[in-house]
């Protein structure tokens, strides 16, 4: 029987945000440490630049904040890692260089990739980190929690998840861009977009899909099917590069207007 020493401890340990029981938490990552990889330059560093810190500045580990505990880290979504990286980087899932419209991509168990998927966006939404902070997932967090927990992907219309491979000019996959999550809402329809893995990937947060959302989302026994996209039109780059040229304004406003009440403007 535990001590009350032992009891008033526990209780006053965080709770992990998978499991919700109160254990030690580690530091956990958002995006898997090795999806940001092949964006690091010799040194282990990556640049980072966002509309909350304008000056680019260098990037030596993925995000990462006390959230969940040894075993929900590492075993509960360690599977789901495991398995995706072993299927989409150790086995090179995608060709160096996409022509055509699309790619299919044999291999994925539904299970798995799809949770590994709504793993990352589930964690952006528990998050604190103020680059998830657009990240509200409302009633569907805590069944996105469970889904996570009891390995049950649910059906294939139930948070669907769509990929884009990005590509250059030369058709060569970018697979040195991550950005943060962005929120679109159309109708019914919640749905969060964020580029890692070579690929934008799309979140729909509804029980359901429309017909053509599902004919290209994780399905059961299929292949996965990807559309491809220019790197000009990746819509998370654009909506950040968007928001960063606006945070640069609004800063440029900002010290103008500091000049001006100092009497030291033009």
């Amino acid at each position: 029987m535990p001590s009350s020493a032992e009891g008033d401890a526990a209780s006053s340990m965080p709770k992990c945000a998978l499991c919700l029981r109160r254990k030690p938490l580690c530091k956990s990552h958002i995006v898997p440490e090795w999806c940001y990889r092949p964006s690091y330059d010799a040194k282990h560093r990556g640049i980072e630049c966002s509309s909350r810190s304008p000056e680019q500045h260098f990037l030596q580990k993925g995000k990462r904040q006390p959230l969940l505990c040894e075993e929900c880290d590492n075993v509960v979504l360690g599977k789901y890692e495991t398995q995706f990286k072993e299927f989409w980087f150790d086995r090179q899932a995608l060709p160096h260089l996409v022509n055509g419209r699309s790619v299919s991509v044999d291999g994925a168990d539904y299970t798995l990739c799809k949770l590994f998927h709504l793993s990352i966006l589930w964690r952006a939404g528990v998050s604190s980190l103020p680059e998830f902070a657009n990240v509200s997932l409302g009633p569907h967090a805590d069944r996105l929690r469970q889904m996570l927990l009891t390995g049950d992907a649910g059906a294939e219309e139930a948070y669907a998840v769509i990929g884009f491979v990005i590509v250059l000019d030369n058709r060569e996959v970018v697979y040195d861009l991550i950005t943060g999550p962005i929120r679109s809402r159309k109708g019914a329809f919640t749905t969060y977009f964020m580029c890692y893995a070579g690929c934008e990937w799309y979140f729909i947060v509804n029980q359901r899909c429309s017909p053509e959302h599902h004919k290209l989302a994780i399905r059961k026994g299929c292949p996965l099917e990807l559309g491809v996209m220019s790197l000009k039109d990746v819509k998370s780059l654009n909506y950040a590069l968007k928001d960063l040229a606006t945070s640069h304004a609004r800063q440029e406003e900002s010290l103008s207007h500091g000049r001006r009440r100092s009497g030291h403007g033009t």
